[in-house]
């Protein structure tokens, strides 16, 4: 199972400047039992950094554009593929709160969901299937991730520990626009999950 974090870069490679992606987006309903679990580690592992705020937690599904030059028509194509998805509510637990290496400076504490939370990679493929058979890409293929919610970036590791599960029910997806480097997210479209 692959584990989903951002591709590594060379020191000397610029970081692009936006980003899109297709992602559920916490509610603020459920945010704060992310943001209590966040603090239960702040106190044995006294992160250096500000926690992710309820404004931009989420879950990743599908990157589809990350450069400097996003188009209205990389826009266009992607709210066309998140029109054409049917698939219905399901809930995510997530158990385990660890930390995903990386050779950046700061790395991704996450609370992490089972690797066979199937309905989130199947939300996912269909996603990016969609995406990539209107915007003509070529020899599509989506590796399944492990769902997680991040809930800051620092230099602090955690080890992997168990947490009480936390249980939402997703209910729709979003196209989120980052603004990267920023700390910034435009939401451009949701679109509600509806039992088939």
């Amino acid at each position: 199972m692959q584990i989903a974090t951002q591709p590594l870069r060379t020191p000397t490679e610029p970081m692009p400047k936006n980003g899109l992606f297709f992602g559920v987006m916490i509610p603020p309903t459920e945010s704060g039992q992310f943001a209590a679990c966040y603090h239960s580690f702040q106190r044995i592992y006294r992160f250096t950094n500000r926690p992710i705020g309820p404004d931009r937690m989420h879950m990743s599904l599908c990157s589809v554009y990350s450069g400097d030059d996003l188009g209205e028509q990389d826009i266009r194509t992607a709210i066309r593929a998140g029109d054409a998805i049917r698939f219905g509510p399901f809930p995510v637990t997530f158990d385990r709160a660890l930390t995903y290496r990386n050779t950046k400076s700061k790395m991704p504490f996450v609370l992490a969901a089972p690797d066979s939370a199937d309905p989130v990679n199947g939300l996912r493929f269909q996603l990016g299937r969609e995406y990539s058979k209107l915007s003509g890409s070529i020899g599509y293929r989506q590796r399944p991730i492990q769902p997680h919610v991040t809930l800051v970036w620092d230099q602090i590791s955690v080890p992997e520990n168990s947490i009480e599960p936390l249980t939402i029910i997703v209910q729709e997806f979003a196209l989120v626009r980052s603004y990267i480097g920023f700390g910034k997210y435009d939401i451009l479209n949701r679109w509600p999950l509806v039992r088939l």
